[in-house]
């Protein structure tokens, strides 16, 4: 009886106290995760690619102080860069023509404010354009909503193809241009309802 006495009591003293004393302990600490694109909400949602070549900032800011738009059209981005050169040639034309002769200080001033925005904006986006290479989006630096540009544009394509066909008429068959005086600025709406469209399709349904 004395030895089953001696059994509890080693029990109850060495042993609980070993149970209270796990029960107290910190748990083993976890595995480390495992690193990808769903291992932590900050992950870059699109990877880095660095087989693409690296743009040069400086030569995008240069171009598009040559001309609006050219500093796109080096990074591959299409139809901005044709948006920024019909918008800067429609509104030289406009003050050659002197039909709005009242607007032209205004006109002039958004002439200067659409050339430096070109130039800014080429700038940012041949940073970005890198960063994008370097890292992926989502990470410090990267929008998450950056995207680099396609493969082609539609209606750079189509712009291309009306205004060769309309020269290679001229040239060939004498097509007289002198409409186009009346008639560019449709040229310009319908491209911005065509951004329009695009900007609606993109909208989240309810």
């Amino acid at each position: 009886m004395s030895q089953m006495d001696d059994h509890n009591s080693d029990f109850t003293g060495e042993e609980f106290d070993g149970q209270r004393s796990g029960q107290g302990a910190a748990p083993p600490p976890s595995a480390p995760p495992v690193s990808g694109p769903s291992s932590s909400p900050g992950a870059a949602s699109v990877p880095p690619l660095p087989g693409l070549p690296m743009k040069n900032p400086a030569a995008a800011g240069i171009l598009s102080a040559i001309l609006p738009g050219l500093g796109n059209l080096y990074l591959g981005y299409t139809r901005m860069g044709f948006l920024q050169l019909l918008v800067f040639a429609g509104t030289i034309t406009l003050l050659a023509s002197e039909a709005l002769p009242g607007l032209a200080p205004l006109l002039g001033i958004f002439l200067s404010f659409w050339w430096f925005f070109g130039i800014i904006d080429a700038h940012r986006k041949a940073k970005l354009y890198n960063l994008f290479l370097q890292r992926g989006a989502g990470l410090p630096g990267v929008p998450g909503d950056f995207e680099l540009p396609g493969g082609g544009s539609m209606s750079g394509g189509i712009l291309a193809v009306v205004v060769g066909l309309l020269l290679f008429l001229h040239t060939k068959f004498d097509l007289s241009l002198y409409w186009l005086e009346d008639w560019w600025p449709l040229i310009l709406v319908g491209f911005g309802g065509w951004l329009i469209y695009q900007a609606w399709k993109a909208l989240p349904r309810g």
